[in-house]
């Protein structure tokens, strides 16, 4: 059976060497930071942890900051490089990357959320994650397709 590449070793195998190592960094950010995030809900949630309201609090400060701007920021990286590269080897369409690089400029401008004073700044974390979920979908599906018509 055949595995389909990630879209690093895709990025790499376009002579971009330098742009699949910053596309595997970015998605091992996200990865590694929404499972820490969900490492932390889970301790933050025990009984013997919210009965220590500074520990609860913490606990739930940190897995915001995994959960969120880390995982946007990897986000970011992934969705960016890739918008620039793929169409550059003609594995996407020019208008999806620059999509896409809209749609990384959102998530590197969800990183005022961590700053104090800009609650009302902590929408752009929901949207970056989703619209960059949904740009790798589509990113995903169309560079697949691509390297299938390329092999036949």
């Amino acid at each position: 059976m055949h595995r389909p590449p990630g879209l690093a070793s895709v990025v790499r195998s376009t002579d971009r060497a330098q742009d699949s190592m910053v596309v595997f960094a970015g998605g091992l950010l996200s990865a590694l930071g929404l499972f820490l995030n969900g490492a932390l809900q889970w301790v933050a949630e025990r009984p013997e942890t919210l009965a220590n309201d500074q520990a609860a609090q913490l606990l739930h400060q940190m897995a915001f900051v995994l959960g969120g701007p880390v995982v946007v920021i990897g986000s970011a990286l992934l969705v960016i490089v890739g918008a620039v590269s793929l169409p550059r080897a003609k594995l996407l369409p020019t208008w999806l990357g620059g999509l896409g690089v809209g749609i990384g400029l959102i998530d590197l401008t969800a990183l005022v959320s961590v700053l104090p004073e800009s609650v009302d700044m902590m929408i752009l974390l929901p949207i970056g994650r989703f619209t960059s979920m949904a740009w790798l979908l589509t990113a995903a599906i169309v560079v697949t397709r691509n390297l299938g018509k390329a092999r036949t």
